[in-house]
Protein backbone atom coordinates (compact mmCIF):
# COMPACT_ATOMS: atom_id res chain seq x y z
CA UNK A 1 0.00 0.00 0.00
CA UNK A 2 2.76 2.12 1.06
CA UNK A 3 4.83 1.46 -2.67
CA UNK A 4 1.12 2.29 -4.41
CA UNK A 5 0.51 5.34 -2.86
CA UNK A 6 4.02 6.42 -3.04
CA UNK A 7 4.03 6.08 -6.80
CA UNK A 8 0.59 6.92 -7.39
CA UNK A 9 -0.38 9.91 -5.22
CA UNK A 10 1.33 12.93 -5.36
CA UNK A 11 -0.13 14.69 -2.00
CA UNK A 12 1.04 11.24 -0.58
CA UNK A 13 4.45 11.76 -1.82
CA UNK A 14 4.98 15.38 -0.74
CA UNK A 15 3.43 14.80 2.61
CA UNK A 16 6.28 11.56 3.13
CA UNK A 17 8.99 13.70 1.93
CA UNK A 18 8.03 16.65 4.10
CA UNK A 19 8.67 14.20 7.08
CA UNK A 20 12.42 13.86 6.88
CA UNK A 21 13.45 17.23 5.08
CA UNK A 22 14.04 20.93 6.21
CA UNK A 23 15.50 22.90 3.60
CA UNK A 24 17.96 26.21 4.34
CA UNK A 25 19.45 28.93 2.75
CA UNK A 26 22.25 27.08 1.88
CA UNK A 27 21.84 23.13 2.22
CA UNK A 28 19.24 20.48 2.78
CA UNK A 29 19.23 18.30 5.92
CA UNK A 30 17.34 14.99 6.00
CA UNK A 31 16.14 13.22 8.80
CA UNK A 32 12.90 10.96 9.49
CA UNK A 33 11.17 12.98 12.68
CA UNK A 34 7.73 12.12 14.85
CA UNK A 35 5.61 15.02 13.86
CA UNK A 36 2.36 16.66 14.94
CA UNK A 37 1.16 20.38 13.98
CA UNK A 38 3.48 22.35 11.15
CA UNK A 39 6.13 20.11 9.95
CA UNK A 40 8.95 22.19 9.76
CA UNK A 41 8.44 23.41 13.27
CA UNK A 42 10.81 21.21 16.25
CA UNK A 43 8.55 23.07 19.13
CA UNK A 44 5.44 20.37 17.79
CA UNK A 45 7.82 16.92 18.18
CA UNK A 46 5.56 14.52 19.10
CA UNK A 47 4.69 10.83 18.29
CA UNK A 48 3.41 9.87 15.27
CA UNK A 49 -0.02 10.57 14.42
CA UNK A 50 -1.87 7.27 14.01
CA UNK A 51 -4.29 7.00 11.57
CA UNK A 52 -7.02 4.76 11.63
CA UNK A 53 -7.38 2.67 8.76
CA UNK A 54 -11.21 3.81 8.04
CA UNK A 55 -9.66 7.34 7.04
CA UNK A 56 -8.35 8.26 3.58
CA UNK A 57 -6.38 11.47 2.63
CA UNK A 58 -7.57 13.41 -0.67
CA UNK A 59 -4.68 11.93 -3.45
CA UNK A 60 -5.37 15.41 -5.07
CA UNK A 61 -4.22 18.56 -3.81
CA UNK A 62 -4.29 21.74 -6.08
CA UNK A 63 -0.50 22.65 -7.46
CA UNK A 64 1.61 23.86 -4.57
CA UNK A 65 -0.09 22.66 -1.94
CA UNK A 66 1.32 20.24 0.34
CA UNK A 67 0.57 18.45 3.86
CA UNK A 68 1.59 20.22 6.86
CA UNK A 69 -0.36 19.55 10.05
CA UNK A 70 -2.19 16.04 10.89
CA UNK A 71 -3.83 15.35 13.82
CA UNK A 72 -6.62 12.42 15.31
CA UNK A 73 -8.12 13.24 18.62
CA UNK A 74 -11.81 11.80 19.52
CA UNK A 75 -12.50 10.23 16.61
CA UNK A 76 -11.84 13.11 14.70
CA UNK A 77 -9.25 13.44 11.77
CA UNK A 78 -7.68 16.58 11.08
CA UNK A 79 -5.38 17.64 7.89
CA UNK A 80 -3.93 21.13 7.05
CA UNK A 81 -2.57 21.68 3.58
CA UNK A 82 -0.38 24.85 2.71
CA UNK A 83 1.27 26.17 -0.30
CA UNK A 84 4.62 28.40 -0.03
CA UNK A 85 2.31 31.93 0.63
CA UNK A 86 1.17 29.71 4.05
CA UNK A 87 -2.64 29.79 2.32
CA UNK A 88 -4.06 26.95 4.20
CA UNK A 89 -6.28 24.23 3.29
CA UNK A 90 -8.33 22.48 5.96
CA UNK A 91 -9.67 18.95 5.46
CA UNK A 92 -11.56 16.88 8.36
CA UNK A 93 -13.46 13.87 9.15
CA UNK A 94 -15.72 13.58 11.54
CA UNK A 95 -17.55 10.05 13.09
CA UNK A 96 -21.20 9.82 11.46
CA UNK A 97 -22.09 10.39 15.06
CA UNK A 98 -21.48 13.49 15.47
CA UNK A 99 -22.99 17.04 14.34
CA UNK A 100 -21.35 19.79 12.10
CA UNK A 101 -23.04 22.78 11.12
CA UNK A 102 -22.71 24.52 8.22
CA UNK A 103 -22.97 28.06 8.05
CA UNK A 104 -25.04 29.10 5.08
CA UNK A 105 -26.98 32.18 6.33
CA UNK A 106 -25.54 35.31 4.10
CA UNK A 107 -23.90 32.75 1.93
CA UNK A 108 -23.10 34.32 -1.57
CA UNK A 109 -23.46 30.98 -2.77
CA UNK A 110 -25.21 27.60 -1.58
CA UNK A 111 -25.26 24.31 -3.89
CA UNK A 112 -25.82 20.87 -3.65
CA UNK A 113 -23.22 18.66 -5.16
CA UNK A 114 -22.59 14.78 -5.52
CA UNK A 115 -18.99 13.38 -4.10
CA UNK A 116 -18.68 9.88 -5.43
CA UNK A 117 -22.09 9.21 -5.12
CA UNK A 118 -22.71 10.76 -2.11
CA UNK A 119 -24.53 14.13 -0.94
CA UNK A 120 -23.09 17.08 0.11
CA UNK A 121 -23.26 21.01 -0.27
CA UNK A 122 -20.86 23.39 -1.47
CA UNK A 123 -20.86 27.34 0.73
CA UNK A 124 -19.42 30.57 -0.49
CA UNK A 125 -19.58 33.09 1.97
CA UNK A 126 -17.16 36.48 1.55
CA UNK A 127 -13.94 34.73 0.62
CA UNK A 128 -14.67 31.43 2.81
CA UNK A 129 -15.52 28.62 0.66
CA UNK A 130 -16.62 24.77 2.04
CA UNK A 131 -17.61 21.77 1.04
CA UNK A 132 -19.34 18.70 3.38
CA UNK A 133 -20.48 15.77 2.66
CA UNK A 134 -21.50 12.35 4.53
CA UNK A 135 -19.42 9.57 3.23
CA UNK A 136 -21.61 6.71 3.68
CA UNK A 137 -19.45 4.02 2.59
CA UNK A 138 -17.06 4.36 5.83
CA UNK A 139 -19.76 6.67 7.85
CA UNK A 140 -17.72 10.05 8.19
CA UNK A 141 -18.40 13.31 7.83
CA UNK A 142 -16.38 15.82 5.58
CA UNK A 143 -15.49 19.36 5.59
CA UNK A 144 -13.06 20.75 3.64
CA UNK A 145 -12.36 24.74 3.60
CA UNK A 146 -10.22 27.12 2.51
CA UNK A 147 -10.25 30.62 1.71
CA UNK A 148 -7.91 30.87 -1.68
CA UNK A 149 -8.93 27.38 -3.53
CA UNK A 150 -11.37 27.05 -6.17
CA UNK A 151 -14.79 25.48 -6.13
CA UNK A 152 -13.48 23.37 -8.87
CA UNK A 153 -9.94 22.52 -7.01
CA UNK A 154 -12.34 21.93 -3.64
CA UNK A 155 -14.79 19.83 -5.90
CA UNK A 156 -11.52 17.98 -7.61
CA UNK A 157 -10.02 17.70 -4.26
CA UNK A 158 -12.93 16.29 -2.74
CA UNK A 159 -13.82 13.51 -5.18
CA UNK A 160 -10.01 12.12 -5.28
CA UNK A 161 -10.78 10.78 -1.74
CA UNK A 162 -10.76 7.02 -2.74
CA UNK A 163 -14.21 5.02 -1.07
Amino acid sequence: LFTGLMCTASAFRDAVFRLFKTEFNDNTDMQIRDVIGPLDNEENSGPMVKIPESSNLPTWLPEGYILSSLSFEDNRLKAIYIDKSDNQISYKEFPNSSATSIDTEDADETEMVSINDNKGVFVSKGSNKSLSWGDTNRNVIIKISSETISKKEMLQMARSIEK
